[in-house]
């Protein structure tokens, strides 16, 4: 977690899975408001010797003084609890017989088609920046008949399509159109199923206008609901993973800036015991001092 709402029920929940303590959520309750960047993600993930990520175990650890050298521009904390990823759905929160259409809304990751030379080099761009795959259902594959009888003709016969195309993001269907409408995800409610498959190939700004991951979520949970299959993982309850630890943690996040090598780099603490406050106070206070001294030259209105 990296932020709490007390009045958000997701969130109340969410700190009783993890075992979260309550000096843990007050520290959530003094992050910024954006938080969506970390030493795993993105170009942080992935540096060279100035700009690469920095992990501590431990607040003792860490001993960057702030001078010309190194200024913190920004942190958060975040309440963590030790899992592991669930063997049942490979880490990804889903039923393992939904994989089969949730992998095969993009063609790179489709368990019925075997991956091409590019989707090979992108996959293995994209673990460098922190966004490794999971194991597949299958390459070049299919369901077993188990699983094919399970859930009738309809699942069968878009099996069979996923056979010959590979994947469906643009091969939806009205209702899936209509799911989308109501997820707030289209903003026409006059948009038809023509319309919306054609976006998929349209390129604006240079980039290919395709559906983000929260499209994907509500498209594959409507096709699933459609064939009866479960959409969530029963072993995780759709969470991706499964706890080692009796209750949850504290860690910090800093972004370091190194102005004489004109770079900065993501640090991770991962364990801040309660006793370590006062002195991880002082330094995000010294750190904020700093950053305002440096526009304070500018005049006021």
């Amino acid at each position: 977690m990296r932020s709490y709402d007390p009045t958000d029920e997701d969130d109340i929940k969410e700190a009783v899975r993890l075992t979260v303590e309550p000096w843990m959520l007050d520290l959530l309750s003094m992050n910024p408001s954006y938080t969506l960047w970390g030493p795993y993600e993105d170009y942080m993930a992935a540096g060279g010797q100035w700009n690469s990520p920095v992990v501590h175990d431990r607040w003792s650890e860490y001993e960057v003084t702030l001078d010309e050298l190194n200024e913190l521009v920004n942190f958060y904390f975040e309440v963590e609890r030790e899992s592991i990823d669930c063997e049942t759905c490979a880490g990804t929160g889903t039923h393992p017989h939904a994989r089969w259409v949730s992998e095969s809304f993009y063609h790179h990751s489709s368990p019925f088609t075997t991956p091409t030379v590019q989707e090979q080099q992108a996959a293995a761009i994209m673990s460098r920046f922190g966004g490794g795959e999971r194991p597949r259902v299958a390459t070049n594959g299919y369901p077993p008949a188990d699983v094919l009888g399970a859930y009738g003709p309809a699942f069968t016969e878009f099996c069979e399509r996923m056979k010959q195309r590979g994947d469906w993001n643009d091969d939806i269907t009205q209702e899936e159109v209509q799911a989308l409408i109501d997820a707030g995800r289209i903003r026409d409610p006059s948009a038809t199923v023509e319309q919306v498959n054609a976006t998929q190939h349209q390129v604006a700004g240079g980039l290919l206008r395709t559906h983000d991951a929260i499209n994907r979520w509500v498209l594959v949970e409507a096709r699933c609901k459609r064939f009866g299959i479960p959409y969530r993982c029963p072993d995780c309850e759709g969470h991706g993973s499964q706890f080692t630890a009796p209750s949850a943690h504290v860690g910090l996040v800093l972004w370091v800036l190194h102005p004489r090598k004109g770079c900065s780099r993501g640090w991770h603490i991962k364990r801040v015991e309660q006793s370590d406050l006062p002195a991880v106070f002082a330094h995000l206070r010294a750190a904020a001092e700093r950053n305002a001294q440096r526009f304070a030259r500018i005049p006021t209105p």
